[in-house]
């Protein structure tokens, strides 16, 4: 997949302001290189897409769903696609407002969610299996610290 492919075939269609589910399976994506076309090439993967979101007006997405397993992304990665910052300072006006987050990755820290997602009302979870990770979510100061959850699938 190449940005000029996938920038043509957004071109085309009409950028709303709030986006009802977005499915992202992993993928690469060859990114344009403006200065040198001929020689160097960069590659980034499905996170690009909700850059191309903010910068086409979205402001809202309902359900975010991101297949994260075989090679996670840092928490900081999540953060700034999901909410907009880049090392807790902020590169945009607000996050995403996402109401449901499946993103596809062991063990989240609640930490990440709070930051991404603080407004989310349902959660779906991926657990290793220890059990430290299930206090953590747990723990006063893990998920309970989100107001708007009420639903949380593990």
């Amino acid at each position: 997949m190449t940005e000029p492919l996938v920038k043509s075939y957004f071109s085309q269609r009409k950028h709303y302001h709030v986006l009802r589910h977005v499915v992202l399976p992993r993928a690469r994506i060859l990114l344009e290189n403006e200065s040198d076309k001929s020689t160097q090439l960069r590659y980034t993967d499905q996170l690009q897409f909700f850059r191309w979101f903010r910068s086409w007006g979205v402001e809202k997405i309902l359900k975010v769903v991101v297949d994260d397993r075989a090679h996670p992304h840092r928490d900081e990665e999540i953060e700034e696609v999901l909410a907009g910052l880049r090392g807790k300072e902020p590169l945009h006006q607000r996050s995403f407002d996402v109401e449901v987050l499946d993103w596809r990755k062991e063990d989240l820290c609640p930490e990440v969610i709070r930051t991404a997602a603080p407004q989310v009302r349902e959660l779906h979870l991926y657990w290793s299996g220890r059990n430290s990770v299930l206090r953590g979510w747990s723990e006063p100061e893990g998920l309970p610290l989100l107001e708007s959850l009420r639903t949380v699938y593990l």
